[in-house]
């Protein structure tokens, strides 16, 4: 006899959920999903996942503010593809997960989220890629001469059918991602930055067996970045702090203009934490001949902290 599978509770607070909720459905059905039940009204701290419209901070900031208290499982939606105004929401919510509702595909995401949080996955290269074209990789121990090794981490992928600036957008990332994980990630057994003060042109050498791992994949919609330091020393503090502030600071070891950076070029961007063991940071870029259309699509972050 196979076990029934709990309900799983997703609260919708959205003017369009009437149109949503149907086409998620569906969606779920595809993919053998049959367990997921939508509500428009439950107690939020009944609800498995929160699917806010971020427009309700000012129909109902009461409503809005009681939503905020449970900003891991909180799903901010918004349907604007201007980076300043994105970084600006999350700047004031802190929110865990933001969707962008601008393309197609919005829903299809939606939908996987939900699939990887029914199964407690967090997201994966291989859920944006599940059969890449060409995947590069490299275990690097050491922060010297990271500009030649982006460059070969970058041979070999297809750009061809790309606006001709994505791979020095993918240079940036790769670029960014890596110095944090060199300069920002390091900490000493009391959990002390080993390295976060000190300049980047100096190079700095991992701790033996905590080499970063750096991979790029690609297909032919998407280009997909994952960089993993070894001490998951990245907190939620950090997060909101650097991300979203709209203006590029100075920071001591410059995190702040590298996840700035890193999330204004990107389409998607993730963080995995696992406290005090590794951090995985995942960007994809959606492959376009125009950079017009790739400016237009839509941004979503993730943070999961474990």
């Amino acid at each position: 006899m196979t076990e029934t599978q709990p309900n799983v509770h997703i609260l919708i607070l959205s003017a369009s959920a009437s149109k949503l909720i149907p086409n998620i459905e569906k969606l779920l059905v595809k993919s053998a999903v049959s367990h997921v039940v939508f509500h428009t009204e439950l107690h939020m701290a009944d609800a498995d996942l929160i699917f806010m419209d971020h427009t309700y901070a000012e129909k109902d900031s009461e409503l809005y503010s009681k939503a905020l208290t449970y900003v891991s499982k909180l799903c901010i939606l918004v349907s604007i593809a201007d980076f300043e105004e994105i970084n600006r929401i999350l700047n004031k919510t802190h929110g865990h997960h933001l969707f962008g509702l601008s393309s197609p595909n919005s829903l299809s995401d939606i939908k996987d989220f939900i699939i990887y949080w029914i199964g407690q996955k967090k997201w994966s290269a291989e859920m944006f890629v599940p059969v890449p074209i060409k995947i590069t990789s490299a275990s690097l121990n050491n922060s010297q001469n990271l500009n030649d090794k982006i460059e070969e981490l970058l041979v070999g992928h297809d750009f061809s059918k790309s606006f001709s600036g994505i791979e020095s957008f993918l240079t940036h990332i790769l670029n960014e991602a890596l110095f944090n994980a060199f300069f920002n990630a390091p900490v000493d057994d009391d959990g002390n930055y080993i390295y976060r003060e000190k300049n980047r042109s100096e190079i700095v050498h991992m701790i033996p067996g905590k080499d970063v791992e750096v991979n790029v994949y690609s297909d032919a919609k998407k280009f997909v970045v994952s960089v993993k330091d070894q001490f998951g020393s990245i907190t939620e503090n950090d997060v909101f702090e650097y991300l979203p502030n709209g203006e590029v600071s100075e920071k001591a070891g410059g995190a702040g203009i590298g996840m700035h950076l890193i999330f204004k070029y990107a389409h998607k961007y993730i963080i995995n934490v696992e406290k005090g063991v590794k951090t995985e940071v995942l960007v994809i870029i959606e492959n376009d001949k125009q950079y017009k259309i790739y400016d237009l699509k839509e941004k979503s972050f993730h943070l999961f902290l474990e």
